[in-house]
């Protein structure tokens, strides 16, 4: 049932927003669709909460809702696997290192094409499998420079198997390698892992950052009431403003 506190528009998208991302449900004894978004549902029936709804609803702009309502839910679910909290000490070191590995490694292959030594990429029991082409056709922007031409959608996988050979690929993964991991060892994390509550600091920036793109203010009272609900904690506008400062020194 609809809370009062929700304006029928923005309930309405809710609904549709839901149904939209429902799954089917294998395993239940009646087979079904389930909304896996708990964290959107139990804000927009939170009371407090309609004053986030209330104020979506005065700037209304359906995509920007949308956004909101998985936002919300994906803030709450965290950095995904917890990556994002890896402390940049670490990033440093493991991405400086792999860096180096694809470089050598990258060098080391060179070498062995200088001296006529790249039969070791034919010579083994089978060719490269089908699927690693079928990949390479779902990525235009890898096969065209694999490729070095533009390619049509019709003749890209004969055209990738025509001329892709496997020392391109290892160079291009090799190469994609060592520029990912040398900008990963310079990042920094969403937010400190030592700080006392990291996923509610995480949550804080990722809803404060949204609502300035979106509407642009920053809403730190409804930010508030979000995270009041989600964590049950004490939080208010001052905190929110404290923890997700709009500046760009402050914010990753």
């Amino acid at each position: 049932m609809k809370p009062e506190t929700v304006p029928e528009r923005i309930w309405n998208l809710w609904l549709d927003h839901r149904e939209t991302n429902a799954i089917w449900d294998p395993c239940s004894d009646a087979p079904e669709f389930i909304h896996p978004r708990p964290a959107t549902e139990k804000v927009i029936l939170d009371r407090e909460c309609g004053r986030v709804w209330s104020t979506l609803d005065r700037r209304y702009d359906e995509c920007a809702v949308r956004f909101i309502f998985d936002l919300i839910q994906d803030s709450f679910d965290g950095p995904a696997g917890g990556g994002a909290l890896i402390p940049h000490a670490v990033r440093k070191r493991h991405g400086t290192r792999l860096a180096s590995l694809a470089r050598e490694l990258a060098q080391e292959l060179a070498s062995l094409r200088e001296l006529s030594a790249s039969s070791w990429f034919h010579d083994g029991p089978a060719p490269l499998p089908t699927e690693i082409y079928r990949e390479l056709i779902r990525m235009p922007l890898a096969a065209t420079q694999l490729v070095g031409t533009p390619t049509k959608e019709e003749n890209t996988c004969r055209l990738v198997r025509s001329i892709v050979v496997p020392e391109k690929i290892v160079d291009y993964v090799l190469s994609y390698l060592e520029r990912g991991a040398e900008q990963w060892s310079n990042s920094s994390p969403v937010v400190d892992e030592r700080s006392s509550n990291p996923l509610r600091l995480h949550f804080v920036r990722s809803m404060t950052i949204a609502f300035h793109n979106c509407f642009e203010l920053p809403m730190r009272e409804q930010v508030a009431a979000l995270t009041r609900c989600l964590y049950g904690s004490s939080i208010d506008a001052s905190t929110v403003a404290k923890l997700a400062p709009l500046n760009k020194d402050a914010l990753p």
